[in-house]
């Protein structure tokens, strides 16, 4: 009897996009061990609308799909990065430096396109979960993950768990009165 089966390194895929104020869109498609096999960088005006930005989202999904030869029937699961608080839907209502961001939901927009699960989470708690995976992190169970650029932000993991907080915020540095 065949013992378990390891991961293909050129196996399953997962795109992950990170929907920022200032970057655009990023989308990179790597395989379940994490290494990236196709990037597409596709600037987004900072002021755009949501409409503007989920357009922005799904050309550079589309254009990184492409050029990696993948159907999209072929992504076993998608995340996408974004700033400020997200909820436990997957939408950041409590606040966010994105115009008119506060009702978008990018996995139910995605939904129409992707039929594997769809994760929607603080691009700074993402960052924390990738150090701690394959970053300098690998081997501590406590983690304080900064970002400090045009804005300021944490990811924590403590005890190996990523800590999310009420409505999402824990680390939401650049939201507090006395930081701003």
């Amino acid at each position: 009897m065949p013992g378990p089966r390891r991961p293909r390194t050129r196996g399953p895929t997962t795109p992950t996009t990170r929907a920022g104020r200032t970057c655009g869109r990023l989308v990179l498609l790597a395989d379940l061990e994490g290494q990236v096999l196709h990037s597409h960088r596709l600037p987004v005006e900072p002021d755009a609308d949501p409409a503007a930005r989920l357009q922005a989202l799904d050309a550079a999904i589309t254009q990184c799909l492409a050029d990696a030869g993948m159907p999209p029937g072929q992504i076993w699961a998608v995340t996408v990065g974004v700033t400020g608080p997200v909820d436990a839907t997957g939408r950041t209502t409590l606040f966010t430096p994105l115009p008119g961001w506060a009702s978008v939901s990018p996995a139910e927009h995605l939904s129409a396109r992707f039929t594997c699960p769809i994760l929607v989470e603080n691009d700074c708690k993402l960052a924390a979960v990738a150090e701690r995976w394959k970053g300098a992190a690998q081997d501590a169970d406590d983690i304080v993950y900064l970002l400090a650029g045009m804005r300021t932000g944490a990811g924590l993991i403590l005890d190996g768990t990523l800590r999310r907080g009420y409505a999402g915020a824990a680390g939401e540095i650049g939201a507090l009165k006395a930081v701003r």
